[in-house]
C-alpha cells in the first residue's frame, strides 16, 4: 500500500517513464505537463481531500494558463493556430479522473456480459450471423 504522501513521488516516476516512452516532453502542452502540475500541487500533501483538491486545482490552473498556446505535440498540433484557444484533451481527461477519485459516492459500473463473442474482423448480427455484413476490406 502506497502512502497518501507518496502520491507525488509516484507522479514523478510515472512523468519520468512516459516522457522517455514518448516524443513529448513538458511544456509540450500535452497531458505530461498536466501529471507535472499534479505532481507539484500535491507536494508535502497526505490527506486524500487534499491530494485531489490540490491536483485538480493546479491542473484548472496550468489549463487556463496553457490556453493561449500552442500544441507542441499530438494530433492538435496538425492544426497549428487553429488550435489555439482549445484546450489539450488528455489534460480534460486526466482532470476528469483526479476529479473522480474525490467523489464520495461508489460510481457503478454494469457487469460484463456472460459471454462475450470473439473479435474476428467481422460484424455479427444478434443472432450470431454475418450474413449481409460485408468485411471493411472489401468493396
Amino acid at each position: 500500500m502506497v502512502p497518501w504522501a507518496g502520491i507525488s513521488f509516484l507522479l514523478a516516476r510515472a512523468l519520468h517513464a512516459m516522457s522517455e516512452r514518448g516524443k513529448a516532453q513538458l511544456g509540450d502542452k500535452a497531458v505530461l505537463d498536466a501529471i507535472e502540475a499534479a505532481r507539484q500541487a500535491t507536494e508535502g500533501l497526505d490527506q486524500p481531500s487534499a491530494l485531489v483538491d490540490g491536483a485538480v486545482r493546479g491542473i484548472a490552473a496550468l489549463i487556463e494558463q496553457l490556453r493561449d498556446c500552442f500544441f507542441r505535440q499530438g494530433r492538435p498540433a496538425f492544426y497549428g493556430a487553429k488550435a489555439i484557444g482549445r484546450d489539450d484533451p488528455g489534460m480534460i481527461v486526466f482532470k476528469r479522473i483526479v476529479e473522480s477519485l474525490g467523489q464520495r459516492e461508489p460510481i457503478s459500473i454494469p457487469p460484463l456480459p456472460r459471454k462475450l463473442r470473439p473479435v474476428t474482423g467481422r460484424h455479427f448480427r444478434s443472432n450470431g450471423s454475418s450474413e449481409g455484413c460485408r468485411r471493411a476490406d472489401t468493396r
